[in-house]
């Protein structure tokens, strides 16, 4: 865990035992999330709930304010079972907003399974239950975006609750805090590709979402696996999901085609709404075929194709601009009694040991290559420039050279003729028949010419005047 984080729990464990405005009494510490902790307290009238405190460095973002209370206004307006109920909401002494919400039994649906594996039967009851919330949000012009494991909570007696409305984007003129373009809320593994691009997006992201939820729970493998969460937002904003059954063949093929459907990339293939998947999970519950997916797979409607339009390149430029999403914090062991929070379950902990299957290991080594090139590139020219400054510089000045080294030799040759000139002045030029008549006369008059004796040296000469006087001499 980081330093942040535990400055956050060490404060959050002081609170304990705290009176708020005089009538909650904080009893446990029941969970750590990233912008909030969630007690156990008791009201002075002896009441039960649980109670979630804004961090100090949370509350005194407005906008962060805001949203928590965007939280209790868009429970309070769905009014559905499958929601949390809120209480109260109100600010403690030191200034932190907090919400009273009726205390939950139970865990949450990722440590459930974690602790015990899921039946299809037992997980598509859930996807109902799931389902039948969204479209209640829905119709109320709310949009989750934060669908995942940790966030569905299973009381005791089996009901599902849908937690953490709030980063729900709601209808315009509700009051609402409005979402920065190109803003990014929600957690990477569940988001849909138009949610992690930043672009406006209704109900049909939260139905991506359900889908990426049935596809961890039952193959215990998220949509795609990546050593980095920039690697992972590439993936999820350029790839097609891998189909279920490439990872799971044993899967019944109806509740593969749900989740396939659920999951396509180009969200005008997807499900249209919850109301349509949900019609097709209480399909496959009843022992039928699912309508929509199986009316979509008769027409050979490839379910997890990729938009040809988005290309990795663009994808991970648009996610690099894209703010920072808000990150979820880690678990905090809960006492006997859970809570909602936003506590990350051991089996979202201990996931990073899953190993790829071999379509995504195949689309990976192109998509993710192509995805971060640009940046590559940026980053070689950056290193090599020196370097070719360097060389630049090198090839002028000997490029300068060679330009002087050849300026010399052109005044050289410049002055050459001028030497020349001036040492055969005065003197006849011979050209064709005149050279060979003045060539023709030196070779008749070197004939003419009486030849010479060559000349003796002055010690044969001497030899000579002494053998002719032995000859002369008498004897």
């Amino acid at each position: 865990m980081g330093d942040d984080f535990d400055e956050d729990l060490e404060r959050c464990q002081r609170r304990i035992g705290l009176t708020l405005r005089g009538k909650w009494r904080l009893e446990a510490l029941i969970g750590v999330g990233g912008m909030a902790a969630v007690y156990a307290a008791s009201h002075r009238m002896g009441n039960r709930a649980a109670i979630k405190v804004l961090h100090p460095h949370i509350a005194v973002s407005k906008e962060m304010r805001a949203r928590f209370e965007q939280e209790a206004l868009a429970i309070g307006r769905l009014g559905h079972p499958g929601t949390v109920q809120v209480l109260d909401v109100d600010v403690t002494e030191d200034g932190a907003p907090f919400m009273v919400m009726e205390l939950l039994d139970g865990e949450s649906l990722g440590q459930l399974a974690y602790r015990t594996r899921l039946s299809e039967t037992e997980l598509l009851r859930y996807a109902a239950a799931l389902l039948d919330v969204l479209c209640a949000a829905h119709a109320a012009g709310i949009v989750h975006r934060d669908i995942k494991p940790d966030n569905l909570f299973v009381t005791r007696d089996g009901r599902l609750k849908v937690l953490d409305f709030g980063i729900a984007r709601m209808k315009e003129g509700t009051g609402n805090v409005q979402t920065r373009t190109g803003a990014m809320l929600g957690t990477t593994s569940y988001m849909a590709p138009e949610q992690i691009h930043g672009r406006p997006i209704d109900g049909r992201a939260d139905v991506f979402a359900v889908g990426a939820t049935m596809f961890r729970l039952l193959s215990e493998k998220r949509i795609h696996e990546a050593e980095t969460d920039a690697e992972l937002l590439i993936k999820m904003g350029s790839m097609p999901a891998p189909s279920l059954r490439s990872v799971m063949q044993g899967v019944d093929p109806r509740i593969a085609r749900i989740v396939d459907r659920a999951l396509t990339f180009d969200r005008d293939r997807r499900y249209p709404d919850a109301a349509t998947m949900l019609e097709d999970v209480r399909a496959v519950i009843g022992g039928t075929e699912p309508p929509f997916s199986t009316r979509a797979a008769a027409v050979n409607d490839a379910p997890t194709r990729g938009d040809s339009s988005v290309d990795a390149v663009a994808a991970s430029r648009r996610i690099a601009e894209a703010p920072t999403m808000y990150a979820s914090a880690s678990a905090v062991p809960a006492p006997a009694a859970s809570s909602p929070s936003h506590a990350v379950s051991a089996l979202e902990a201990t996931s990073g040991g899953l190993t790829k299957s071999a379509p995504q290991e195949r689309r990976t080594s192109i998509a993710f290559a192509v995805g971060i090139g640009a940046s590559t590139l940026i980053l070689g020219g950056l290193i090599a420039l020196p370097f070719v400054i360097g060389q630049c510089g090198s090839s002028s000045k000997a490029a300068a050279s060679e330009r002087t080294n050849e300026d010399d030799e052109r005044d050289s040759d410049a002055r050459r003729p001028q030497a020349s000139t001036a040492r055969t002045s005065g003197k006849k030029k011979l050209r064709g028949e005149e050279l060979e008549r003045e060539v023709s006369k030196y070779v008749e008059d070197a004939q003419r010419r009486p030849k010479k004796k060559p000349k003796k040296k002055k010690k044969e000469e001497e030899e000579e005047v002494f053998e002719e006087q032995d000859r002369t001499r008498p004897d």
